[in-house]
């Protein structure tokens, strides 16, 4: 019963206009866990079209709170109409793709080809054209599932970008304890899903659910 987004958030502005802030040389923000950064990988705009963008928690979460005590639908960075998923709407999409309940609610890589039905199709490994990294054949993307994950890397909080064509990082919209918040991982060779909370300054990307 799950409607998700086929492709990475680009949004600039929440639902309502307000804009959100421009990262571009905002430096080491390894401190700064409220201001709302979005980012494009290296900077550079023309990333932007195929891997969309990468966002603070506190963007991500536009000053709602989230928790596995204090669970609430968050529209977020979303548009009218969409939310950010929690932990447990990711776990719903894991268990449906065949990844067991006990499964769903350990931590790091969980499940056995579950990652590999999310991801994109195809091993090329050229940046500009959104696919994974070349690897061994029971590790590749089938994107099964239609979710079309693309690895657009990160933003880490020392201004530093990473992993751009190695790894997929997804937020969701449940804190673990401040200053960290449950996150998804996929990479180029591993067909699993990887659970994990991390700092909420680092830039990852956003997928939307249907209300």
């Amino acid at each position: 019963n799950q409607l998700w987004m086929k492709e990475n958030l680009k949004s600039t502005h929440y639902a309502d206009g307000t804009a959100l802030i421009d990262g571009t040389g905002a430096g080491d923000i390894s401190s700064d866990t409220t201001t709302k950064y979005y980012f494009a990988y290296y900077d550079n705009e023309s990333y932007v079209a195929v891997y969309g963008r990468l966002y603070t928690w506190a963007a991500v979460m536009n000053g709602a709170s989230g928790s596995e005590t204090n669970p609430g639908r968050v529209q977020g960075v979303c548009p009218d109409g969409w939310h950010v998923p929690d932990d447990d709407e990711w776990k719903e999409l894991e268990m449906y793709l065949g990844m067991s309940e006990k499964e769903a609610s350990l931590t790091y890589w969980r499940g056995t080809d579950e990652g590999a039905k999310l991801k994109e199709s195809g091993n090329i490994g050229v940046n500009v054209n959104g696919l994974w990294r070349y690897s061994g054949s029971m590790y590749r993307g089938n994107n099964k599932s239609g979710f079309t994950a693309l690895p657009a890397g990160s933003r880490l909080y020392n201004e530093s970008f990473r992993d751009l064509s190695y790894r997929a990082n997804f937020w969701t919209a449940t804190e673990s304890f401040s200053p960290y918040a449950w996150c998804r991982r996929l990479y180029y060779n591993y067909a699993e899903v990887y659970r994990y909370d991390d700092y909420k300054t680092r830039g990852y990307s956003v997928r939307c659910v249907k209300d």
